[in-house]
């Protein structure tokens, strides 16, 4: 049996909780020369858009045990959670209006049995409504290509280690089974495919805050993720953008609240009209659908670090404050725009990164206490 990634390469292992990520390279090193042929054969049968060495596709096993060992049904639910986190600890490290782009799928793993000596082809059993089907297909073609929409990338840089190992260390505890459903929700709606729409994507996203924080109702969710943001949500009022003297966000500041209290609730109310079937929704939202999506992906995983930082399985670093910060001045831009020109430094969600880490910095040095003057 053999567990891969196709479409990333690793340049070192590593190990996730009970498993190792490793380049077939690696972990082959001292396998009998009949069985690297057969897996091989399995590895071939997924094709690249740019050619990658199959010495690098990782390969996933136990830690203790055989790469190509045949996994027991009650390991097997382990291994894709560990994939599901894993790719959620990379979406967490996405960079947006970048060349550094990925998204879940280029995380997909596959699990795919072999026997040593039949090369010949390659047996795929498909799902189907009423059971499932199984395909034959020869050695020699490409099974699966690579789909364009998903970066080629290399696991361990695109990683956030602290946020993974956070992760793994929380399962099994108080409230993991809330998270787990949440991040499966989250990856579910970032893989680009064009086989699911927008609209299936915030009705998944939202869905994620919400079972997060282990919520069902509007007002709870709005409620829970303004309180476990940390910092002052409008420490940046002075850089809001053009939104922020619009409708509802000028009536709403007025009045003590905060942007992020607001997007959410626009968020889930856009939500709520398309989950109950609506394909033309009478809700006029303040920001548009490809918004919502842009801003719920990006502070998502802030949230999540910010959960796993309540019960100490994550400490926030200053990056992560510095974006949990941003957020609010963030919402209050378009971002989803034509733009005249390709330089991403001139979008304004680089702008205000950029510029929020120059601020956070300045606020730092007058929050240092003074030296006390000298005496002689």
């Amino acid at each position: 049996m053999l567990a891969f990634f196709p479409w990333a390469r690793i340049d070192e292992s590593f190990d996730v909780g009970a498993f190792r990520v490793a380049p077939v390279g690696e972990a082959m090193r001292a396998a009998p020369a009949d069985v690297v042929l057969a897996a091989r054969a399995v590895l071939a049968t997924h094709g690249t858009i740019h050619p990658v060495s199959q010495d690098q596709i990782p390969l996933v096993f136990q830690a203790d045990g055989n790469p190509t060992a045949v996994m027991s049904e009650d390991v097997l639910p382990a291994l894709f959670r560990m994939g599901e986190l894993l790719a959620f600890a990379a979406l967490a490290k996405r960079e947006y209006f970048s060349q550094r782009y990925w998204n879940r799928a280029s995380f997909r793993l596959v699990v795919q049995g072999f026997q040593v000596g039949a090369e010949g082809g390659v047996l795929i059993t498909a799902r189907r409504r009423d059971g499932s089907s199984q395909h034959v297909i020869s050695t020699g073609r490409d099974l699966v290509p690579r789909p364009a929409h998903a970066a080629q990338v290399e696991l361990g840089a695109v990683t956030d280690g602290a946020l993974l190992a956070g992760l793994v260390a929380s399962q099994g505890k108080h409230g993991w089974d809330l998270t787990m459903d949440a991040l499966l929700a989250f990856n579910a709606s970032n893989t680009d495919g064009p086989d699911v729409t927008q609209e299936q994507e915030i009705v998944m996203i939202v869905g994620a805050f919400s079972r997060l924080f282990g919520v069902w109702k509007e007002r709870e969710t709005v409620e829970r993720f303004a309180a476990i943001l940390p910092g002052n949500a409008r420490w940046d009022e002075e850089h809001y953008g053009p939104k922020a003297n619009g409708i509802p966000l000028v009536g709403a500041l007025a009045k003590g609240s905060s942007v992020r209290r607001e997007w959410m609730r626009d968020a889930y109310m856009l939500r709520n009209q398309y989950a109950h079937g609506s394909q033309t929704p009478l809700y006029r939202p303040a920001w548009s659908l490809r918004d919502h999506l842009l801003l719920a992906s990006f502070i998502f995983p802030l949230t999540v670090k910010c959960r796993l930082a309540e019960t100490g399985a994550y400490g926030l670093t200053e990056a992560d404050r510095r974006q949990i910060d941003a957020f609010d001045t963030l919402a209050t831009f378009d971002h989803i725009l034509q733009r005249e020109s390709d330089d991403y430094s001139n979008w304004p969600w680089s702008q205000i990164l950029f510029a929020m880490h120059g601020r956070r910095w300045v606020a730092g040095l007058k929050a240092q206490p003074s030296a006390p003057d000298a005496v002689e």
